[in-house]
């Protein structure tokens, strides 16, 4: 595979679930592709409550790292399953964040083909209760 460095459609969906209650959001963006033979970068902005935040996918086999900047700042990293530490940091204070990943499914976009990140995984929140997360990254060619 040739590397492929283009802009690109996203949608990222995230469903949360925490015991009972269920929280679902979708982020529809412009993005940069970047992917090669052995990994995938997706580079994004999006709002997240009232301002920008610049979020970077870095996709490679068994592994991803999410980074954020902006007001809400984080590098997470999920492995599969693995357990990993990282800090949250947003405007209402900073927050210990243990990341523990069942799945990480990638395709990688072509002509015939989207690409789409799934990853179900388990946080813990400065020490409180799992709470469960399905999240998948969908990315088409750009329409014209």
């Amino acid at each position: 595979m040739e590397e492929i460095k283009e802009t690109v459609a996203i949608t990222l969906e995230t469903t949360i679930r925490d015991g009972k209650d269920l929280q679902k959001e979708t982020v529809k963006a412009e993005a940069s592709l970047l992917q090669t033979e052995t990994h995938a970068m997706v580079q994004f902005k999006h709002e997240m409550e009232e301002t920008i935040v610049d979020t970077v996918f870095i996709i490679k086999a068994g592994k991803v790292t999410l980074k954020r900047t902006g007001a809400y700042q984080l590098t997470q990293q999920f492995n599969l399953n693995r357990k990993t530490e990282s800090h949250y940091r947003h405007p209402y204070g900073s927050f210990n964040l243990s990341t523990e990943t069942q799945k990480i499914d990638f395709i990688p976009l072509s002509s015939s083909e989207r690409g789409r990140l799934t990853m179900d995984y388990q946080t813990v929140l400065n020490g409180e209760t799992k709470r469960r997360h399905t999240l998948r990254l969908i990315i088409e060619e750009e329409q014209a």
